[in-house]
């Protein structure tokens, strides 16, 4: 679907997952802790709160200001008109920037530093391109540079005559911080939101659960919450639902059937086809890559009916006619076309473009063929060689 392709693409640009876990903590300080302590973790990509907006030394910070506005007074007025760009002396200093660069790319490699070779070599090629688009400079390439010159400095001047303009200087407090982040990062009780970004995919469940557990063993103090633990969580315990409803399912199919024949040996002959089935569905679900999930785990206990209705139809006629040739009479043939009817129904679904609809799809239809034919090739043979031995 086009938001698990939209998923898969954030993932590979951020490079992790996007759903983050979410830890709090009760001060700022303990804010850092769980920050550093987190951040070290093998699983953990990133750690984003507002505690990086708090410096640890707030004190002596404050004391520093007044010194840089002090000098901030002397420098002259940034906004004022500025002469045009010198094109030929800039070309100059590019010039031996790129040779020192040029210089620098091979030997960062050379010893390793594969992040500080690729800068110097994008250095390059970034003067290259701009001696390249200056040659020779025309009136075009002047007007951007001096446009470029005079955003620059008008830029740089609003932020220098912010500082130079500051009132007294007193600690950043939580009302300092940016609305913005303090509906994001910050409760009504004033405690701190942390979101722990994962390295894996979260919607993979076992790199989910690594990730998880990992933040469990981390002795945070508290357990962490937020998509990844509702996803993982919810995703258990239907799984473990649908297992629990597939063994009640069982036991209650495997009484009636016992009920039913009473002996021992048309009832196990009974159950064959399902059991058979399901060891035959599982094999070709890992042939062709099919892997259970919230949407086919319900299948558990709905291919149990289906599977057992086959078995007791062909025992029961063999019990009535002793004649395991079941397509010699309408048992085989009605057996047939029902199953096949239903793996239309249930193979419609493979078409879906939702990949959990389309397993339910899959996995019926693995199934229920998987049934028929134990009950329709092996169950008959099976009839034939035991009547001899035991009464059906």
């Amino acid at each position: 679907t086009p938001s698990v392709q939209w998923e898969y693409k954030m993932f590979d640009v951020a490079g992790r997952s996007v759903i983050p876990a979410l830890v709090s903590a009760d001060s700022l300080q303990q804010a850092r802790v769980l920050e550093a302590r987190l951040s070290r973790l093998p699983l953990v990509a990133s750690v984003e709160s507002i505690a990086p907006m708090f410096p640890t030394d707030q004190a002596e910070k404050m004391k520093i200001v007044p010194a840089i506005q002090r000098e901030l007074a002397a420098l002259p007025d940034l906004k004022e008109p500025l002469p045009p760009v010198n094109v030929t002396a800039l070309r100059s200093v590019l010039r031996q920037l790129r040779g020192i660069f040029f210089l620098v790319y091979p030997e960062a490699e050379g010893a390793g530093q594969y992040e500080i070779a690729a800068q110097a070599r994008d250095f390059v090629f970034s003067v290259d391109n701009f001696m390249q688009q200056t040659t020779p400079p025309g009136r075009q390439a002047r007007q951007r540079l001096d446009h470029y010159q005079d955003d620059f400095f008008h830029d740089l001047g609003d932020k220098l005559d912010l500082i130079k303009g500051k009132g007294p200087i007193t600690p950043l407090t939580f009302s300092g911080v940016p609305t913005v982040l303090q509906h994001e990062f910050l409760g009504r009780d004033n405690h701190l939101l942390l979101l722990v970004f994962p390295k894996e995919d979260i919607w993979d469940p076992a790199a989910c659960g690594r990730f998880l557990r990992e933040l469990d063993t981390a002795n945070l103090g508290q357990v962490a919450t937020g998509t990844p633990r509702q996803m993982y969580d919810s995703v258990r315990l239907m799984k473990e639902a649908y297992q629990k409803a597939g063994l009640y399912a069982l036991a209650v199919i495997v009484l009636f059937v016992f009920l039913h024949f009473v002996r021992i040996v048309p009832s196990l002959l009974a159950l064959f086809p399902l059991g058979v089935g399901i060891v035959w569905g599982l094999g070709l679900m890992a042939i062709f890559h099919i892997d259970f999930n919230p949407a086919n785990y319900m299948v558990l206990p709905l291919i149990l009916g289906i599977g057992v209705a086959n078995g007791i139809y062909v025992v029961k006629r063999f019990q009535e006619e002793g004649n395991a040739e079941i397509f010699e009479v309408s048992t085989g043939r009605a057996i047939l076309l029902s199953n096949l009817t239903a793996m239309i129904g249930f193979g419609s679904l493979m078409i879906a473009h939702y990949q959990g609809i389309k397993s339910l799809g899959e996995v019926m239809t693995l199934a229920i063929a998987s049934c028929m034919a134990s009950s329709l090739l092996v169950l008959p043979v099976l009839l034939q060689m035991l009547s001899k031995r035991f009464r059906i």
